[in-house]
């Protein structure tokens, strides 16, 4: 019985060591475990702030991209402006003649008008076509004059030109440039669906007007031949 009992106390003795042993493993895993999670979330918090900070420098990138973008189209309006504007400086004294024959008689022709509509003119005239050298009408001729007022001296004296049959072929405009051609198809357009509901006494009333407004103020159409600005876009 004696030894029995002494074995028994060895085992329980082990026992105890041995959950002893065990305990302290597992308070030394539940540290490390503790010190492993501090250390995780530490980088997980750094992480964030460089995500922040990332996210931060990003959305300053592209908002830098947009001011430069928003620059770069404002500059380009502005070019395209200039140009537009110096476009119509130089085109300021022009007229243009549609429909002259490209020949020595048809030069002469668009002489003899130019000597009605401008009386003054002395010319020489110059071929100066413009538009598609292999288009199946003949090319329009720019015609430079002295002053602006001498442009509009000649596109009022259209009107004179009404029962000339030598020039019935030939009609006279201003020097559009191709965005004052596009801005006169759309007021063009505007007023053809204005004017659709409109009776036939207010149509003819309106037509009355437009001629009137356009002989005053130095019409953009032919005095000679309506012409369709559709067709006659010059460069």
């Amino acid at each position: 019985m004696d030894v029995l009992k002494k074995q028994m106390e060895g085992m329980e003795a082990n026992i105890l060591k041995h959950q002893e042993t065990l305990s302290k493993q597992l308070s030394d895993v539940v540290k490390d475990l503790g010190a492993w999670r501090e250390k995780m979330e530490g980088e997980i918090s750094s992480l964030k702030e460089g995500q922040t900070t990332m996210e931060a420098r990003i959305i300053g990138v592209e908002e830098k991209l947009l001011r430069e973008s928003i620059k770069d189209t404002l500059l380009q309006e502005v070019r395209e402006e200039f140009v537009e504007q110096k476009q119509r400086l130089i085109r300021m004294c022009n007229i243009i003649l549609m429909g002259v024959p490209e020949s020595t008689e048809g030069l002469n022709v668009a002489a003899q008008l130019m000597k009605v509509i401008v009386p003054e003119w002395v010319g020489p005239l110059h071929d100066n076509r413009i538009g598609d050298p292999e288009g199946r009408k003949p090319r329009p001729i720019r015609i430079n004059l002295s002053t602006v007022q001498q442009k509009t001296q000649a596109l009022k004296n259209c009107s004179m030109l009404k029962d000339r049959t030598e020039f019935k072929t030939i009609s006279v405009r201003k020097d559009l440039t191709r965005q004052e051609q596009t801005e006169w198809k759309e007021k063009s357009k505007a007023r053809v669906v204005k004017g659709t509901g409109a009776t036939s006494s207010e149509r003819m009333a309106t037509r009355l007007s437009k001629r009137k407004n356009d002989c005053e103020h130095d019409s953009q159409q032919s005095k000679i031949h309506r012409v369709d600005v559709s067709n006659m876009e010059t460069n």
